[in-house]
């Protein structure tokens, strides 16, 4: 378990610039976050369906979306699995940029009945991973993220891959990480160097506390110099 910081709520507040535990300060290149897939993939327990694994952030513009991609690449690329990378972030979209597919039609289109799952899957140019974009703009997401719909629609996807990974919402600030945590077996929180802040952090993880699923831990983003250092700090 994370330990409470005993700094004064300045330093709090105060960009993260450092972990202590797991850090690589090397370059860091596609193999860290393999690196970062296997530590993921030790720590969910399996079962004949797929894990299907969180990833979010404090809040805004911390390389979620960036970091799914990339774990994303992993899981395809080194552990041979075949991956779906869902875009769960129904506010503020970005995956499909990432990615170059269609924002539309997607998760949005398909839970709304408008369309069938073969159209809302697309191949990207990494053998065995795929995506599914948010889809069209929906005027309340909470409804959606809520559905029944929502959960038999993972129950069967879960049966098609060998891991499923959410490009989630931020948890501050909103109420999606905590209707999407009920279809996860696991959440992972990314913490971006030199923006994010330990009382961010603190009041995420306070808030992810109470949802019903596992906190995998933290994986630091530490853009330096142009360099990059990952790693997954597991909360006890």
């Amino acid at each position: 378990m994370m330990q409470k910081n005993r700094e004064s709520r300045q330093q709090l507040d105060r960009p993260i610039s450092r972990v202590k535990r797991q850090t690589t300060r090397k370059s860091v290149s596609f193999d860290r976050y393999a690196t970062v897939a296997l530590q993921l993939d030790h720590l969910i327990e399996k079962d004949e369906s797929a894990p299907v694994i969180g990833i979010t952030s404090a809040d805004h513009n911390e390389g979620k979306t960036e970091s799914a991609m990339m774990l994303g690449f992993a899981f395809a690329s080194i552990l041979e699995y075949r991956v779906l990378i869902i875009d769960g972030d129904l506010r503020h979209s970005a995956l499909y940029q990432y990615l170059q597919v269609n924002k539309s039609p997607g998760l949005t289109d398909l839970l709304s009945t408008r369309v069938s799952i073969e159209d809302v899957i697309s191949r990207t140019s990494v053998n065995r991973l795929y995506v599914m974009s948010s889809g069209t703009p929906v005027g309340n997401p909470l409804a959606l993220l809520a559905s029944k719909r929502l959960q038999s629609l993972v129950r069967h996807l879960s049966t098609q891959f060998d891991v499923i990974i959410f490009d989630m919402p931020p948890v501050l600030g909103y109420q999606d990480v905590s209707l999407l945590s009920r279809l996860l077996d696991g959440i992972a929180v990314i913490v971006k160097s030199g923006q994010s802040t330990m009382t961010q952090l603190e009041s995420a993880l306070s808030a992810l506390s109470v949802v019903s699923t596992d906190v995998l831990g933290v994986i630091l983003i530490d853009v330096e110099r142009n360099r990059r250092r990952i790693g997954v700090q597991k909360r006890e």
